[in-house]
């Protein structure tokens, strides 16, 4: 059974399995990266997931944007940028959430009768709505 969210799912850190979800998450970004990078890449785990390229000096390059949406708003897809002449590839963050949830059984951890106290009361609204919804 799917999440009921179509982004993040505010329950997961509610039920105590944030922790679990979150390193689940990142082992699944770097297969999800690995499936799409060319050959001379690798994405690799530590505390996050990092790209490496047989280009040693590509490593020492670090740039990064930084990203946010709503609870209510759908995980989007970020731009993974390469080397100039590779160009960027896709990590569809909603994928990879999907992937982790199911991969990791999370329906059966996850207490989705229990109420989100950690958000604004017109989110936590809006959460209980979604868990109640029938699913489409």
């Amino acid at each position: 059974m799917p999440s009921p969210f179509s982004g993040m799912d505010p329950y997961i850190e509610a039920s105590g399995a944030w922790s679990v979800f979150h390193y689940s998450f990142i082992g699944e970004c770097s297969r999800y990266l690995n499936e799409q990078l060319p050959e001379n890449y690798v994405a690799t785990v530590g505390d996050r997931v990092e790209l490496v390229s047989e280009d040693a000096r590509w490593q020492d390059w670090h740039q990064c944007d930084v990203y946010a949406w709503s609870i209510r708003a759908p995980l989007p897809t970020i731009p993974v940028p390469l080397r100039i002449e590779d160009g960027a590839i896709g990590l569809d963050l909603a994928a990879v959430f999907a992937r982790t949830y199911d991969n990791g059984r999370f329906e059966r951890v996850v207490r989705y009768g229990s109420p989100v106290t950690a958000l604004p009361e017109a989110d936590r609204i809006w959460a209980a709505q979604q868990v109640t919804r029938p699913p489409s």
